[in-house]
């Protein structure tokens, strides 16, 4: 009995497979076996391993071991590491941003000098000295720039397939740019020196050469050739006499404009203009009041200073440091510029051709700026992208449609992702030129921000456009009505933003005419400002004081699009600033375009990062307004913000007064006729909250400044906003219960009275 219990355990113990010790129960007595071990035997005949496989089973084996190599070619690739990390970052972006567009970046697959430079996406930074033809290929391109000796804005860069966008300044090193410059040097005379000049004056009488044009055009490949070519006098006769040529056919065809990108290689007739510039032979700078003059009969070459002047071939001077030792580069454009093939200048519409130096970013009101600058001689640019002032005169009248109605150029329209429309102002003065016409100061906070002079610029700016309004029927009766309502005390006419009921300022003058912004230009001195309309600023140039990686950057320009699309560059001058005055919603849309911002956003965008900013586009506030509106039994005058009622519980109250079409309703089907548009009278009390607690966010909605920026203000997200909101609603019932309202309330047939509202009820 035991024994056969025994095997019976055993047999068990050897299906199952199992290790731990045995324990074997008797009738009368317990034992514990130790564990056994078993070792598969591959030589049996029912072992898998050594079976034969049938056709199928083949197949499907096949499939199997396919489908795994594919899955570790994804996962793991073999030709490049930085690949696998980027698709690794591009997986986990979604995690931490939610679904955020990412925009790879297209590499060419044919070569790239055949390529046409406006039709081709490819704005690497190895690609565009070879689309200019400052290198012949890309690898020799991308040598220089892996050991770090070309700058993009003047910032050291390794990285070979760097995107760069309209407008960087890519640059060599001093060291590269005279070996450059030898090539360039040696090119120049190769080309045109021999097959040209040689080949024009080998029959002249006084003729110094010596040597056959195929002796020059092999001597000239040396440092020997090209000092005897410079000792000669012939050359400079031979270049006035070019340059006679050149100012002939010029009075004879008008200016003829070539392109920078395309000249370089394709045009051999034109390398002698492109190349007869300061920057590569000349030594002194022709002088601008003598144009019709032939220049100087001087060396064509100079020394190396000369060599590596200020001026270049692009539309703004290179950029200067305020060391002692400067690092002198070559720059070379990253798109297209008209030039004069004559005189080599750039034809940029604005925009100075001077030197400058960084400067940081300012975020500033540009009406203390006017206030301050006008003993002084500083000299502004305003780029604007609406319309001059004049076109959207429909805004100056107050008793005109409101601003609303504007349309092409007077307006920016746009709805944010709360389902909440708004406006910007696309004219010459901003929003100033569309809103309420409402001005008011906070003089606690003002004589916190600086010296006295700031304080006497706000007071500049209130006598030249803030003005004192007339009250008339429904203004006097709202003020009436929030003092009977207990916002008290009354203020008077104030500019100050103080509890109580008062008269703030406009910026509507006496006779109904809108006084913006714009306004504040006619004090600034005419020869110190500039202004530039329909200019679209693309985005900030930053470049470093320093050529070492990690140095701080500050602003030396901006580049801007005009009407037509062409782009422009506006670069500051010594001690100059880049105001950045785009409003609540242009100013931080331009500084993520510029690289400032969060590093992971930008980096989802393919958008260059100049400096990590994590919080640029947060905390974005707008103050939520509500309202109520009737219909006066009587025709009440147009009026616009002028008395304010400003409480304890955190919101303050407006009054309006305006005439807007009535929508009528559906007309008979016997009315063939069109009915004519009913106009009504409706006067509003509005409510605003102070703060507001509730915060936002703005988010690109496209690489282009053009396309309006993705807001999402996230209306009483703050349970302390709708607590403001509530007693806001509830004094605008105060207000209306009062005695001064009784005269805008229509009697019922029962003898009561009561208000017509406008709107749900």
């Amino acid at each position: 009995m035991g024994n056969g219990s025994c095997l019976k355990v055993v047999i068990y113990s050897i299906r199952e497979g199992s290790c731990p010790g045995w324990n074997i129960w008797t009738d009368s007595t317990r034992y514990a076996l130790p564990a056994l071990r078993f070792k598969t035997c591959r030589l049996l005949s029912g072992n898998v391993r050594n079976r034969e496989l049938t056709i199928i089973q083949r197949r499907i084996l096949r499939r199997l071991r396919n489908k795994m190599r594919s899955i570790k070619r994804k996962i793991y690739p073999r030709k490049n590491l930085n690949s696998y990390i980027q698709s690794q970052t591009t997986r986990k972006l979604p995690l931490f941003h939610g679904d955020l567009p990412i925009t790879e970046m297209h590499r060419g697959t044919e070569q790239t000098s055949y390529i046409p430079f406006p039709l081709n996406p490819e704005t690497r930074s190895d690609v565009i000295p070879v689309r200019l033809h400052f290198c012949e290929t890309i690898p020799q391109a991308r040598q220089p720039i892996s050991h770090r000796r070309v700058c993009v804005n003047n910032g050291m860069v390794s990285i070979t397939h760097l995107k760069v966008s309209h407008g960087d300044l890519i640059s060599f090193q001093e060291n590269d740019a005279r070996i450059r410059g030898e090539e360039i040097r040696r090119s120049f005379y190769k080309e045109i020196s021999v097959e040209k000049i040689i080949g024009k004056f080998l029959n002249h009488p006084v003729r110094m050469w010596r040597r056959t044009k195929t002796e020059w055009f092999h001597l000239l490949k040396t440092k020997r050739g090209c000092r005897l070519l410079l000792k000669s006098r012939f050359l400079q006769q031979l270049r006035s006499s070019m340059q006679e040529e050149d100012l002939e056919r010029t009075k004879k065809f008008g200016s003829e404009k070539v392109c920078l990108g395309s000249s370089f290689a394709e045009h051999n007739r034109m390398k002698r203009n492109l190349y007869h510039f300061k920057s590569l032979f000349l030594s002194k700078r022709r002088n601008e009041k003598n144009r019709n003059l032939p220049y100087p009969t001087s060396s064509p070459i100079g020394d190396n200073s000369d060599l590596y002047s200020n001026s270049t071939y692009f539309s703004a001077s290179p950029h200067q440091f305020t060391k002692k030792r400067r690092i002198k580069r070559i720059e070379l454009p990253t798109h297209y510029s008209e030039v004069n093939h004559r005189t080599l200048k750039a034809v940029v519409s604005y925009g100075p051709n001077i030197g400058h130096i960084p400067h940081d970013i300012r975020l500033k009101d540009l009406n203390l700026l006017l206030r301050s600058g006008n003993g002084r001689n500083v000299v502004f640019q305003l780029l604007l992208a609406g319309s001059e002032r004049r076109r959207a005169s429909r805004a100056q009248e107050t008793g005109k449609p409101g601003p609303r109605t504007l349309k092409g150029g007077g307006e920016a329209s746009r709805t944010s992702e709360d389902g909440v429309p708004n406006a910007r102002g696309r004219v010459l003065g901003g929003s100033s030129a569309i809103n309420a016409g409402r001005s008011i100061i906070l003089r606690k906070v003002r004589g916190e921000l600086g010296p006295p002079s700031v304080n006497q610029s706000y007071e500049w700016v209130e006598r030249a456009i803030v003005f004192r309004p007339e009250l008339q029927n429904w203004q006097s009766a709202v003020r009436d009505g929030l003092l009977e309502a207990g916002v008290d005390p009354y203020n008077g006419f104030t500019l100050d933003h103080s509890v109580g009921t008062k008269i703030g300022g406009s910026t509507f003058d006496s006779s109904g005419r809108r006084h913006s912004a714009a306004d504040l230009l006619s004090y600034a001195k005419a020869s110190n400002i500039r202004v530039a309309v329909y200019a679209s600023v693309e985005r900030i140039l930053l470049a470093s004081s320093s050529p070492y990686s990690g140095s701080k950057q500050s602003a030396i320009g901006v580049v801007f699009r005009d009407q037509t699309g062409r782009y422009h560059h506006a670069m500051v001058r010594e001690k100059g600033e880049v105001m950045l005055c785009a409003g609540a919603l242009g100013s931080p849309q331009l500084l993520l375009l510029s690289g400032i911002g969060p590093r992971p956003y930008l980096s989802s965008w393919g958008i260059p990062v100049a400096h990590h900013l994590p919080y640029v586009g947060q905390f974005l506030y707008d103050n939520p307004r509500n309202g109520i509106s009737i219909v006066p039994p009587m025709p009440l005058e147009h009026s616009l913000i002028q008395v304010v009622g400003i409480t304890n519980s955190g919101a303050y109250l407006e009054a309006a007064s305006n005439v807007i079409p009535f929508a009528s309703p559906a007309r008979s089907v016997f009315i063939r006729n069109p009915a004519s548009p009913l106009y009504l009278t409706v006067a509003t009390l509005m409510e605003k909250i102070t703060g507001p607690l509730s915060a936002g966010s703005l988010r690109l909605a496209s690489t282009d400044v053009r396309v309006n920026p993705i807001v999402r203000f996230n209306y009483f997200s703050n349970p302390g906003d709708v607590e403001r909101c509530v007693n806001g609603t509830r004094k605008i019932g105060d207000v209306l219960r009062s005695r001064s309202m009784e005269d805008f309330k229509f009697r019922e047939w029962f003898g009561g009275r009561d208000f017509r509202y406008v709107g749900p009820a």
